[in-house]
């Protein structure tokens, strides 16, 4: 990965910092990485999708024990802060300090645990305008299908069986009468949703990796099952309205553009063909990320869990700010 940032990216960037224009210019430097153990992997920091591991963001300096205590960055009385080059630099001296000659091993577990690094340098480091705790964005389209709507999925399936409302025949027979969902082969719904994962009365702890889903099925799967199940669960769930705000916000994420849209959202009517033509625009992110944090807290009064990619989301509403729509810069395979 060094050799990739030596060999190609810094001789191009070089190639425009040294540019002889008379007039004052600036640049910028934004890495979008596929998947979140790429993205750790160039930022020398641990993958953060692990129950032991202390720093689960690079953004900010949330950690395992109060990932769960805001739902939202901006939320009154959030104290998560962001991590500034300053600090940054900070941790690594730490990193450099516990790696010298001569000192425990446990010294250096220790500051690894507290700062999240596994370096005290990155891949990209020193190339021009790189700034690692501005440029470097988790690829949502890539991390939200595959962890918390996969997740997600599941779970409103699960409770479903559980309250009667349909078996899980039942429901791969509904699941049949969308076709344009089972045009790959791959997806099989009697071997996608096996019914002794949705039988028990506690969901399985695997959640949403029981369901055999890329990433991309799981995205689409997700936007038509309220459709599919419109007739077929009690709309008064709670679970069920958690779940359409966290599929409208999924659908309001894949916009090409946020510039276009300066019209009042619509209203969150949950049927994929309206997910379909469901748009905000720049000045309603306000509006997106309040419902954001919406479902992320009903979520957690339903099931309990906040694992640290519904944190990523979190940075969402400030990566589309920053950085454009997630769907310009996503990754499936």
């Amino acid at each position: 990965m060094r050799r990739f940032a030596d060999g190609i990216v810094l001789p191009k960037i070089n190639q425009l910092a040294n540019l002889d224009i008379e007039t004052e210019h600036f640049g910028a430097h934004l890495n979008f990485f596929a998947d979140s153990p790429f993205l750790a992997f160039y930022l020398s920091r641990k993958e953060a999708l692990s129950g032991t591991t202390k720093r689960i963001c690079h953004k900010c300096d949330c950690t395992s024990a109060n990932k769960a205590q805001w739902f939202s960055v901006n939320d009154d009385n959030c104290q998560w802060r962001a991590i500034t080059t300053d600090e940054l630099l900070q941790q690594r001296k730490r990193i450099t300090d516990a790696t010298q000659p001569g000192l425990p091993q446990a010294r250096y577990n220790e500051a690894s645990k507290d700062t999240g690094l596994n370096r005290d340098d990155d891949a990209f480091e020193g190339v021009p305008w790189w700034d690692s705790t501005k440029a470097a964005w988790n690829d949502w389209m890539h991390g939200e299908p595959e962890g918390p709507c996969k997740d997600h999925e599941y779970l409103l399936i699960h409770n479903g069986v559980l309250k009667g409302y349909f078996s899980v025949q039942k429901f791969c027979q509904l699941v049949h009468r969308f076709p344009f969902l089972i045009e790959d082969g791959a997806f099989v719904p009697r071997k996608t949703f096996k019914s002794n994962f949705f039988t028990s009365k506690k969901p399985n702890k695997k959640l949403g990796s029981c369901l055999k889903l890329t990433g991309s099925q799981a995205l689409q799967f997700g936007l038509a099952l309220p459709g599919i199940l419109w007739d077929h669960y009690d709309r008064t769930d709670p679970h069920w309205k958690c779940f359409c705000d966290h599929m409208l916000c999924v659908a309001w994420a894949q916009q090409d553009s946020f510039l276009r849209f300066e019209q009042p959202p619509p209203h969150p009517i949950p049927i994929v063909f309206h997910f379909a033509n469901a748009h905000v625009g720049r000045s309603q992110l306000p509006i997106f990320e309040k419902k954001q944090a919406t479902w992320r807290q009903q979520y957690f009064e339903l099931y309990g869990r906040q694992n640290p990619l519904i944190h990523q989301g979190c940075h969402l509403t400030q990566s589309i700010e920053e950085a454009g729509p997630p769907n310009q810069r996503y990754a499936f395979r």
